[in-house]
């Protein structure tokens, strides 16, 4: 402990390296154990709901509810009849669809997070909606609106407001606000705006009808035996979910939520956490060193070598733990805006924060633990002291590298590189799952040779410094122990070569996707429902009707089984091809589509599928549809990986929200006029947006851009331990060094060149750790979007913003000695000299 209090200065690094991985440890179990346990119960009266079963059988009654609920619907007889079983209390009907609202700028507010879609429904006067403020809406020229939805407009009851819907739009006054209490089953959407039964099932389904029915039981009747009994009368094509199946699915819906969540926020702490490793073992070799004579005096006066060992490892936890209960506070502490944040986008969660034990016990043990591991290598050097040497007045020696170590280091190369030569030339999953490996291990190697590596790249890129007196000197120093330097710069390769080859990752990704739908959207302008409802036959004749629109056609998607396995599937008019959209076929004919399906090249390939193979294609919970493989595709992206004819997305696919139309004109129009036209006509639906298809193209990628920003901006947490960790070993150098500096300052070399000496050294261990990064993370980036992609090796796109991160870097290492460099330059030139 006295040591301790002695050195706490040279550990406030190390401190703030547990204390930044703590506090994202801490911050996600948090907040996952907050998401899965701060869940609102189910709400009271909603015993067993009456939903359809599967997806409907036709295209007719499939458009009859446009809110993710492609069935038929149940009329009031059938309710009627569910409320007379005995043991029901209630049996209340609920009406979904399609249905959108528009603020005062005329543009649909459009809901985030768990309102993935735009959804109308009818007021129940259940538990189902509760009235925040003003009243329930009676007749078709009142509704009430989400919160959300109102907060988002600055929509106040006593306002008109515009509701959009399938069929056309109606202005409607505003009578009250609501919150919604969902039950799981939602598919991603809830209602923003609501009417009266009769109103909502006119506009959004047709009289008389329902989407689904919620069964209250009566008091005193057991819920297990309404339920059984529900079920036995329940129409064909119909299902029940009891109460403690829908409790369950609202735990599922959190508990996903939740553990990606977690896992995304802990794998890159992770990736932090073993940069900070470095730091730490970096910062404890070098403490261990400076201290041979003190440790040596503790062997001298009867320590055993256990004790020594014990007394390192007792700083290190100390340090450990310090940072982690710090870092637990602030990562609960954080928590709290990010809880708060999640119940205002998912009305099922209550918005508290629940610090449980998991995530205080993970949080003091990784904190902890870590650091005392990368403690050991030190504390077991300090153990090994040797008292006479010390006493002697011998500064304990750095290990050297082992030759077990280098042999190590080059088979993990070797290996690695012949695992990224298979994957270059080979083609299948297994050749793809060996070049991610190989360049995983690439990374490996690369850490563990980094010291035998340190000098000659160092002593290339210091090349153009050697003339120099204070580029020579800082040359030698940061060449004078390799074991150090390549420790430091490690720390930096690991961070870079991840956030560089996810970079190339993501950049590959838009580029390939721009250059593919782009090419493959022969239309030029695309129409699309920003609120993701679908685009009704009407609209499509309103398109038609515009001068020089040659062709439209409607792209629709949806997920779908085949053989049992979940595949995206797409489809589309058949005339459409070569007009508005076009598809690269490797084998069969685009006239062969009607009879059977196509399937991408990758997925045949997967699945050992060949042309003419009979599978097996159906909906969740719908009956099966035996068809023919007559056609295998190479590109077709926005089709996904299967393509059928529209007689089986007719039975087998959803409504199609949000599915785009693509406009062909004739030759030689004019693009912007063609756009403006197709506004002008469109122009009583402001859900309705016309672009052209880059733009398009560049609307549908750009959630992949935010998410991977994300992952760079989190991946930026272990850039900045690396420098950190420059920072720390600089400063700790510079107490080693204060008799070198004393006399280089008393031989005549000024603060200023002093400061100078010290920022080289840096942005030369700067640069070390970057270049190496930066090679390792192109091989890593090529190999990721070979693996996830499915693409050649040679096919990924090295973003030009790569040079700018290597200035970034050297300029990372100049601010990284900026406070080493002042405390050198204010070394006391005759104490630093003065011999002990």
């Amino acid at each position: 402990m006295a040591s301790l209090r002695g050195n706490w200065s040279r550990l406030v690094l190390t401190f703030i390296t547990v204390l930044l991985g703590a506090t994202f440890v801490s911050g996600a179990l948090v907040v996952s154990t907050s998401l899965s346990e701060g869940q609102e119960p189910l709400r009271d009266g909603l015993d067993v709901l009456v939903t359809p079963l599967g997806r409907g059988v036709g295209e007719d009654e499939a458009q009859l509810s446009q809110g993710g609920q492609n069935r038929i619907p149940l009329t009031e007889g059938q309710r009627a009849g569910l409320a007379g079983i005995p043991g029901v209390a209630a049996a209340t009907g609920v009406v979904e669809g399609y249905a959108a609202v528009a603020g005062a700028d005329g543009k649909v507010l459009v809901s985030e997070g768990f309102e993935v879609r735009m959804t109308g429904s009818n007021w129940t006067g259940t538990d189902r909606m509760s009235m925040v403020t003003g009243r329930v809406p009676a007749g078709p020229a009142e509704v009430v609106l989400a919160d959300s939805v109102a907060t988002a407009g600055g929509i106040a009851v006593g306002d008109t407001t515009t509701v959009l819907y399938r069929g056309g739009k109606l202005q409607a006054a505003v009578v009250g606000v609501y919150d919604y209490r969902p039950h799981g089953r939602e598919a991603g959407s809830t209602p923003t705006v609501a009417f009266d039964t009769a109103t909502a099932q006119r506009l959004l389904l047709r009289p008389g009808s329902f989407t689904s029915v919620e069964i209250t039981a009566a008091r005193g009747t057991p819920e297990s035996a309404v339920a059984d009994a529900v079920a036995s009368a329940v129409p064909a094509g119909f299902t029940t979910v009891d109460r403690a199946g829908l409790s369950a699915t609202l735990r599922a819906t959190t508990s996903e939520i939740s553990s990606a969540l977690s896992a995304t926020v802990l794998a890159f702490t992770g990736i932090a956490l073993v940069v900070g490793i470095t730091l730490i073992v970096n910062t404890f070799s070098m403490l261990v060193a400076r201290r041979g004579r003190e440790l040596a005096l503790l062997r001298a006066v009867g320590a055993t070598r256990r004790q020594v060992r014990r007394s390192v490892l007792l700083e290190a936890a100390v340090v450990g733990l310090l940072g982690s209960v710090t870092g637990l506070a602030i990562g609960s502490l954080l928590a709290l805006p990010v809880m708060t944040y999640a119940a205002d986008l998912n009305p099922a969660l209550d918005g508290g924060v629940v610090i449980g034990l998991p995530a205080v016990l993970g949080t003091l043990l990784v904190g902890t633990g870590t650091t005392v591991v990368a403690a050991w290598l030190p504390a077991r050097r300090a153990a090994s002291v040797p008292p006479v040497a010390a006493l002697g007045g011998e500064r304990l020696e750095e290990e050297k590298g082992s030759r077990w170590l280098l042999r190590t280091g080059l088979a993990v190369v070797i290996l690695s590189a012949l695992l990224l030569i298979v994957a270059t030339l080979g083609e299948g999953t297994a050749c793809r799952a060996s070049g991610m490996l190989g360049a995983l291990g690439l990374l490996l190697g690369a850490v563990i040779c980094a010291r035998w590596l340190s000098g000659p790249v160092i002593g290339l890129l210091g090349r153009p410094l050697r003339r120099g007196t204070l580029g020579g000197m800082a040359l030698r120093n940061t060449q004078r122990n390799p074991r150090r330097t390549a420790a430091t710069a490690t720390a930096l390769t690991i961070g870079v070569a991840i956030a560089i080859g996810i970079t190339i990752f993501s950049t590959t990704i838009s580029t390939i996707s721009e250059r593919d739908l782009g090419g493959a959207l022969l239309g030029g302008i695309v129409v699309t429902n920003v609120a993701g409802g679908q685009i009704g036959e009407d609209t499509k004749r309103l398109v038609e009707e515009v001068p020089s629109v040659t062709a439209v056609s409607t792209l629709r998607t949806d997920q779908v089984l085949v053989d049992g396995k979940e595949i995206r599937a797409g489809s589309t008019d058949l005339a459409a091809f070569g007009r508005t959209v076009a598809v690269k076929l490797e084998q069969g004919s685009l006239t062969d589509l009607p009879r059977g399906v196509f399937v991408a090249k990758a997925v045949a390939e997967e699945r050992g599928w060949s042309l003419g193979r009979r599978v097996e294609l159906s909906s969740p919970g719908g009956a099966g549809t035996p068809v023919e493989i007559t056609g295998i595709f190479t590109e077709a992206t926005f089709l996904g990986q299967l393509m059928v004819p529209p007689a089986l997305a007719d039975t087998h696919f959803r409504p199609g929200d949000g599915n785009p139309m693509v406009v062909a004109t004739e030759p030689g129009a004019d693009r912007a006029a063609m756009e403006g036209a197709l506004r002008k006509a469109l122009a009583a639906r402001s859900d309705l947006a016309v672009m052209s298809a880059p733009e398009y193209v560049r609307s549908r990628i750009s959630e992949v851009d935010v998410y991977l920003g994300a992952v760079t901006g989190l991946l930026g947490l272990s850039v900045l331990i690396a420098f950190l960790g420059i920072i720390n070993t600089l400063s700790l150098s510079v107490l080693e060094r204060g008799r070198e500096l004393g006399l280089l300052r008393a031989t005549g070399m000024t603060r200023r060149q002093i400061r100078g000496l010290v920022r080289v050294e840096s942005v030369l261990i700067a640069a070390l750790g970057g270049v190496i990064g930066v090679v390792v993370g192109v091989v890593l980036g090529a190999m990721m979007q070979n693996f996830i992609l499915s693409r050649g090796v040679f096919d990924l796109v090295v973003p030009p913003t790569i040079l700018l991160a290597l200035l970034g870097i050297s300029l990372g290492g100049l601010l990284a000695a900026s406070w080493p460099a002042r405390r050198a330059a204010r070394v006391n030139v005759v104490r630093a000299i003065t011999v002990d």
